[in-house]
């Protein structure tokens, strides 16, 4: 969504992201995510075939047994909407299910607070999930994303329709998720924004693409305007007399305000023309520029191997690969010292897994010195906040049968363990704390947590510094390109 999703992601993988053809979630962190297109296929285990075999049942729509283009690109969509949602997860820093104004000026710096707005359909103050994803399904980021989808998916069967019949059966789907699509979705992605064909990614390109995956796209004359713009005029105008007043505008978009208006109306007529809305440069729009001209150069910069100005697919492979491993290292890399410590990495694997912390029985991500920490399935914990109504972190019976629905009183009974009448965030980690799926989790990466300091911490000194990280965890992945 690109309200959330930061530039450099959003452009480089809002559909490219997708790693598997339809395997759900991300892959085990020891796991290189590319895999050279001239490789042959490695061997599936047992897990994993299950796995697979569960993800074709799942995208066959009408279960026919094939795979049809139309599936393909819902898989790929659902791909670019866990990353919307993992955006979504990064900006709540508090994990409290919602992103208030600051969270979300903090995570994207080029947004304002009329971005804020303009996404805060309910003007409650916060962003919640699913507004973010009423406001990415209905932005240019997903028809952006459902362009390039497509465009994927058909170099899919061309590569895996063994048979020409225009759809993946079970065996080639089996066959295909032997290897990693990246190579494939990166190189249909890298033509998608080569806009002359060359072969080559010039800095003009990059930030074309990146403005694009932003909300914006070029107009005739080489500036940038918002994307779509035109229908949105014409369907504010309402009487159809090719201006739009500011009755107009305001019926058109609720969320707006009569300030915004004016930004809009350069002869201050009181009513704004197309030639206005296309002429006004949004300082949104001028400070999404500015990142993405500083995106694309620190691509060319770190990407240009040959000192010509430009990025061949191998050498935007590799810039795309670079952004991402810092953003991967600053992601679990929470008190922000420059080191991966065990419990940092562990507190990532769980944090992965779909749990958010809460500490003392308030919902924070934990910084400083270690503290007691509870988890709480992030979906449930979204759930719980949203018929917290009164935000006590307590959730009353009437609150709970009110969201739930009045029949599950039984439910509210049985969630009550400590039998007070009431549901709190404390009583409910607790038990997810207790839990044999949480205990078997906490394990593993405990377990996963110590395998990657001892492969990777060569100084000895117990924790991951950025050198250690950028040459070991990622080094699998950066000899495949």
């Amino acid at each position: 969504m690109r309200s959330l999703c930061s530039l450099a992601f959003c452009a480089l993988f809002a559909v490219t992201n997708a790693k598997f053809l339809a395997t759900p979630g991300p892959a085990p962190a020891h796991t290189s995510r590319a895999v050279a297109s001239t490789q042959e296929p490695r061997k599936l285990t047992d897990e994993e075939k299950q796995e697979l075999e569960q993800a074709f049942k799942d995208h066959d729509k009408n279960n026919d047994g094939f795979h049809q283009i139309t599936d393909i690109i819902e898989t790929l969509l659902s791909q670019a909407r866990a990353a919307m949602i993992e955006g979504f997860n990064e900006a709540d820093s508090n994990s409290d299910g919602s992103v208030d104004q600051d969270e979300f000026l903090k995570f994207a710096p080029g947004k304002d607070a009329e971005d804020f707005k303009d996404a805060d359909t309910n003007k409650d103050g916060k962003h919640s999930l699913d507004e973010q994803l009423e406001h990415y399904n209905a932005g240019p980021a997903y028809q952006h994303d459902k362009e390039l989808a497509t465009k994927t998916a058909k170099a899919i069967l061309r590569v895996d329709d063994r048979n020409s019949d225009g759809q993946l059966s079970r065996e080639e789907f089996m066959a295909h998720s032997g290897k990693y699509l990246l190579a494939v979705q990166k190189e249909v992605a890298f033509n998608h924004a080569d806009k002359d064909g060359d072969g080559l990614h010039t800095m003009d390109e990059i930030i074309e693409e990146i403005m694009r995956v932003g909300g914006f796209e070029k107009n005739k004359d080489g500036r940038f305007i918002e994307a779509g713009i035109e229908d949105a005029f014409q369907a504010a105008d309402l009487d159809g007399d090719g201006s739009v007043t500011k009755a107009e505008y305001l019926k058109a978009w609720p969320n707006a305000t009569a300030g915004d208006f004016v930004h809009g109306d350069a002869n201050k007529d009181g009513k704004t023309t197309l030639a206005e809305a296309m002429d006004h440069q949004s300082a949104h729009l001028l400070e999404t520029l500015r990142e993405a001209q500083q995106e694309a150069a620190r691509h060319i910069k770190a990407a240009d191997g040959n000192g010509d100005g430009k990025l061949d697919l191998k050498e935007k492979n590799h810039a795309v690969l670079l952004s991402t491993r810092d953003r991967h290292f600053k992601s679990a890399d929470m008190d922000g010292d420059g080191f991966h410590t065990q419990s940092e990495i562990v507190e990532e694997i769980v944090r992965s897994a779909g749990y958010s912390p809460l500490v003392d029985g308030k919902n924070a991500l934990p910084k400083g010195k270690p503290e007691q920490r509870f988890y709480l399935p992030t979906d449930f914990l979204q759930a719980f906040l949203a018929a917290d109504k009164d935000g006590d972190e307590v959730v009353t019976k009437a609150e709970f049968l009110a969201a739930f629905g009045t029949d599950k009183e039984a439910d509210f009974k049985q969630q009550d363990t400590d039998g007070d009448g009431r549901h709190s965030l404390d009583e409910q980690a607790q038990k997810i704390f207790e839990s044999e799926a949480f205990k078997k989790l906490h394990v593993d990466a405990e377990k996963l947590s110590a395998w990657h300091i001892r492969d990777a911490d060569k100084d000895g000194d117990g924790k991951i510094s950025k050198a250690e990280f950028d040459n070991h965890v990622h080094n699998d992945t950066e000899n495949e390109l």
